[in-house]
């Protein structure tokens, strides 16, 4: 069932515009991604700790090499932890990778993939997300990645929106430069609840 790119709402799969705000209905919409997954658990990275001081107050990076590459630089990892167990990693390694973090207490750098969501952080039905990447000059030819929760969701054009379910409670997006796979510094996390349709708009950060 297609969901309507301006406002999220769920709509017949024969309709041509939306029943709720009467925008024309894409029936195959192209930056329309399904929810990531990794197997049958829900992702999580609220929780990911840094391995040296225990703090969780993380700045995202991007991917390791790519930020290497991007700085010129290299540095010594900490321990690799909080790993979801292979089993429950999706075949896709592009879609479930390990993401660079940096610890803004004592600066280390580390790798970790996302855990898996407590049960009681697993919602009954999924909340729709409508994202956006406002249009802009800079960068304008490059697509750019979008993450939720630590796992790709796709790509998504300048001036183009991209529609997708989550399942966690707690949730962080960041989008990664598709040419480089380093991050953008800002990052908007969110609560979300049953059936609800969240709407964010990014334009090199979150507004």
């Amino acid at each position: 069932m297609p969901y309507c790119v301006e406002c999220g709402t769920k709509a017949d799969g024969e309709a041509n515009y939306c029943p709720e705000c009467g925008s024309k209905i894409k029936q195959k919409p192209v930056e329309t991604a399904e929810p990531a997954s990794i197997d049958s658990t829900v992702p999580c990275v609220k929780n990911i700790k840094c391995p040296s001081c225990e703090e969780n107050d993380l700045t995202i990076l991007g991917f390791r090499l790519a930020v290497e590459t991007r700085l010129g630089t290299t540095w010594t990892l900490g321990s690799v932890v909080n790993f979801v167990s292979a089993a429950m990693v999706a075949g896709d390694t592009t879609t479930a990778r390990p993401i660079l973090y940096k610890c803004n207490g004592c600066n280390n750098k580390f790798e970790s993939f996302p855990l898996a969501a407590a049960p009681g952080d697993v919602l009954e039905s999924p909340c729709v997300v409508v994202f956006e990447r406002v249009s802009g000059f800079a960068g304008a030819a490059v697509p750019q990645i979008v993450y939720n929760n630590g796992v790709k969701i796709g790509p998504v054009k300048n001036a183009q929106k991209i529609t997708f379910q989550t399942l966690n409670k707690s949730n962080t997006i960041f989008v990664a430069d598709d040419h480089h796979g380093v991050a953008f510094k800002d990052k908007y996390t969110f609560e979300a609840r049953p059936n609800e349709i969240i709407k964010v708009r990014f334009k090199g950060k979150f507004l």
